[in-house]
């Protein structure tokens, strides 16, 4: 029905169709906007058509149209208000060709069910919060009366009653747990399949030429002999190195990253401000990346390989080593339930080597003019150790830069380039003389949400884009601004 509130949809350089969808406040109107906003998103990044559903009962599948990269949707306020309407214009593309005989049909009323309509604000309260809520109250008021009750036949009915709603809150919290995997996990296919219609040309013939320039062999090719030094095999032999931009990266390579594009902490006064800041020049610089099978968690990996000579670098500290080395374990088995309380299994490791910078090292022979992450970071690597508050410093920043493109749910995306605390799942080894540090991160000791959500994206990660860094977190003022190391 007409209102004072419009949004005009038409297609642009066509006058054949167009609509008017209209709202009855202002507020509607500007949260179709937004809804509308969010379409033209979704169909940028999918590239496809779909249609508008009236109400819940009308739903019919439509078969999409493909859309020409050119014909990306956009959205633009109508200059020109139709008898004094606010009006928004959304352009589409090409509309399906239509006959031109055809006359368009329009309705000027609806019935009231059939109406377009906007879905439903926000709870004010939380269910979650609710339900909990409400189990307080039921076991506060069963505890009093099991306290005050004459009889205990009536004490034990109050007892009965309070541990049958502590059951079935925790059966129905598990159950909607396990619903909300399985539709993350429908999401996740669905957000593949799309993946593989969306790889444009250009990209492609991009990597391929990277790809021959940089000669990396096939994985369908039989692997070369494996080189080995003293009995062991030498690191980085699973993965190659390049320098090309990681976008056109060959698969299976991985290349050093700009520590700029991590964002970390810096002063003054972070808890107040909550500031942060591109970190400066790192401690260490990669310098290999290995990834294993294994059947089972292999923990001090670093003593199973021939690390380089070091013995030309010194770092000026006892504590400090010229190589470090990062180990992540990744479950390749999801939990096999919620209440799982294993800690071992068959999974990934992920295995980084990095080597001490010359910048480094000189800062390390007087640390009264050394920078605060120098400082904090020889701090770190001589009472970690021994130290459980201290080792739960260590600080993991993993981002996609390519999650948009993958299309992936929110309650992922929310979580992209947040830093990690690594407290209880990390363990640290220290090599004869001081000669490498390794920290293991066991990601078989997080909590099951956790792994059944990294189990459920471990199948996309050959199409992600990731940037991995590691820093020592700061917290007092004399230890910012941290530095990635």
């Amino acid at each position: 029905a007409p209102s004072t509130f419009g949004i005009q949809l038409s297609f642009p350089n066509s006058t054949e169709e167009r609509w008017r969808l209209c709202a009855d406040t202002k507020e509607d109107h500007s949260r179709w906007c937004k809804v509308l906003d969010k379409y033209s998103q979704i169909m940028k990044s999918s590239q496809r058509t779909s249609s508008y559903i009236t109400s819940p009962e009308e739903y019919q599948p439509v078969t999409a149209l493909p859309v020409s990269s050119t014909n990306s949707l956009s959205r633009k306020m109508s200059s020109n208000s139709v008898a004094g309407m606010e009006t928004a214009s959304i352009e589409f593309p090409a509309p399906v060709t239509r006959n031109p005989s055809t006359k368009l049909t329009t309705q000027t009323s609806i019935k009231g069910k059939k109406r377009l309509r906007l879905g439903p604000k926000a709870a004010m309260i939380d269910p979650d919060l609710a339900e909990l809520l409400l189990v307080l109250v039921l076991l506060n008021f069963c505890a009093y009366h099991a306290c005050t009750a004459q009889s205990p036949l009536r004490t034990l009915f109050f007892v009965a009653v309070m541990n049958a709603v502590v059951l079935r809150t925790l059966y129905l919290r598990a159950e909607r747990a396990k619903c909300a995997a399985a539709k993350l996990e429908e999401q996740l296919n669905n957000t593949t399949a799309l993946l593989e219609q969306q790889q444009p040309a250009q990209d492609q013939q991009l990597r391929q030429q990277a790809s021959s320039r940089l000669s990396v062999p096939s994985l369908s090719e039989d692997p070369p002999e494996r080189p080995v030094a003293s009995g062991k095999p030498i690191p980085g032999f699973t993965f190659t190195r390049v320098d090309t931009d990681p976008r056109l990266s060959p698969p299976h390579t991985w290349c050093k990253v700009d520590p700029r594009q991590f964002n970390v902490r810096v002063g003054p006064d972070y808890n107040r401000f909550k500031r942060k800041a591109p970190s400066g020049q790192a401690i260490y610089e990669p310098f290999a990346v290995d990834v294993f099978c294994t059947k089972e968690r292999v923990d001090h990996a670093a003593s199973r390989f021939q690390l380089p000579d070091t013995s030309h670098i010194d770092t000026h500290s006892k504590w400090v080593p010229p190589i470090f080395v990062i180990q992540i374990q990744i479950p390749s088995e999801p939990p096999s339930s919620l209440f799982s309380t294993a800690q071992d299994g068959p999974g990934w490791a992920i295995v980084m080597y990095y080597r001490i910078t010359e910048e480094a090292c000189n800062e390390l022979r007087d640390l009264s003019t050394a920078s605060p992450a120098v400082k904090l970071f020889a701090e770190w690597c001589e009472k970690a150790p021994v130290d459980a508050e201290w080792r739960g410093r260590f600080k993991v920043i993993n981002s996609c830069t390519n999650l948009e493109q993958l299309g992936m749910p929110a309650v992922i995306v929310s979580y992209n380039a947040k830093p990690v605390l690594i407290r209880r799942t990390g363990s640290i080894f220290r090599g004869p003389e001081n000669k490498y540090m390794e920290m293991d991160i066991h990601v078989h000791k997080f909590a099951n949400l956790a792994k059944q959500s990294i189990y459920l994206i471990s199948s996309r990660c050959g199409l992600m884009f990731m940037q991995i860094g590691f820093v020592i977190e700061g917290r007092k003022e004399t230890e910012l601004p941290e530095t990635l190391f």
